[in-house]
């Protein structure tokens, strides 16, 4: 009991911490939190905002392959993509020349 109250405990605090990274634009160390989170934390906790804003600096990090998987992730959850999502990772897919995956987003 002591180990889970610990592990929630430890979540928040993360959580808000990733929360105060991304208000203040630091954008290695919020990536760095936010791989910390499992999947089934995610899916409960973030909503659109936290996503696009993790996907936003992972193509700022030129990171193409983690920002689908957040994408996918996201998709998981139930969270619908915006258009600005869609557009950003459609020019990135383009810039890496990445031509699949750009038509499959735009088919979303």
């Amino acid at each position: 009991e002591k180990q889970r109250l610990q592990l929630k405990l430890n979540e928040k605090v993360h959580f808000r911490l990733f929360n105060r990274l991304v208000d203040d634009n630091h954008v290695a160390e919020a990536l760095d939190v936010y791989e910390r989170f499992d999947k089934v934390f995610k899916a409960n906790k973030f909503d659109i905002n936290h996503y696009q804003k993790v996907i936003a600096f992972y193509i700022l990090n030129d990171d193409l392959s983690k920002s689908l998987d957040t994408l996918q992730e996201m998709h998981l959850s139930g969270i619908q993509m915006t258009p600005e999502i869609g557009i950003g990772l459609m020019e990135a897919c383009v810039r890496k020349e990445n031509y699949i995956s750009a038509l499959n987003i735009y088919d979303m």
